[in-house]
């Protein structure tokens, strides 16, 4: 339980942080983020957080 609770966080932290880099032109970095974090742990969550950002900015921009 603490286990999975633990890797949560990271996962969250990770995206969240993958988001600002996307959010902010910083692509790149933020897929280097990404292939770092999946080397630790190997979660769909973080293969999938860089297209996930740029959907999430996408809707964002468009409500705008």
């Amino acid at each position: 339980m603490m286990k999975k609770s633990a890797e949560d966080r990271f996962v969250g932290s990770v995206r969240q942080l993958i988001e600002i880099l996307v959010g902010t032109g910083h692509k790149a970095e933020a897929e280097k983020i990404r292939a770092q974090a999946v080397l630790v742990l190997d979660d769909t969550r973080l293969k999938s957080s860089v297209s996930d950002a740029e959907q999430k900015i996408e809707k964002s921009n468009g409500k705008k």
